[in-house]
């Protein structure tokens, strides 16, 4: 990717992967941006509720709470 730390161009390529059913891809590329970009709380909020459409609870509760710990003053993650 040419923008690295653009937020909006690592979720809309994961979105457009999980439109193209491809959750593997879509899961590796919201892990990448959190690596990058390990303060901001969209690519956070984006991760959460990605493994929730995907029914993985249990990964989506460690991911709150990493978030959390990351991002400890984003209304939206404590929303």
């Amino acid at each position: 990717m040419a923008c690295k730390k653009l937020a909006i161009v690592w979720l809309e390529a994961a979105r457009f992967e999980e439109r193209q059913d491809a959750f593997t891809r879509a899961r590796t590329l919201l892990e990448k941006a959190r690596l990058k970009m390990v303060k901001n709380a969209e690519i956070w909020l984006e991760s959460i509720r990605f493994e929730l459409k995907c029914d993985n609870e249990k990964i989506a509760h460690h991911l709150l709470a990493r978030a959390l710990q990351e991002c400890p003053d984003s209304g939206r993650i404590w929303a």
